[in-house]
């Protein structure tokens, strides 16, 4: 029987073809752009959000930055 081309495909190469479809799929989706850019629109809006992620720094928010952070969260998940 003859071998598949899939078994002579390394592991990392796999996954790299998956990644690389998956962020082309991500890019073309147009639900998925409106949610990035909803997502990068929000973090422009309220820098102290920005903050969190990127400096892992503890701050006071207020209920609004709240409500935002939540509404970052839901759409990242």
């Amino acid at each position: 029987m003859e071998e598949s081309w899939i078994n002579n495909i390394e592991l990392d190469e796999i996954y790299n073809l998956i990644e690389d479809v998956k962020g082309e799929l991500k890019n073309n989706n147009l639900k998925y752009k409106k949610l990035k850019e909803n997502f990068y629109k929000i973090l422009e809006e309220f820098p102290n959000l920005q903050l969190i992620f990127e400096e892992q720094m503890e701050l006071n928010l207020t209920k609004t930055e709240c409500k935002m952070l939540q509404k970052l969260i839901s759409i990242y998940m």
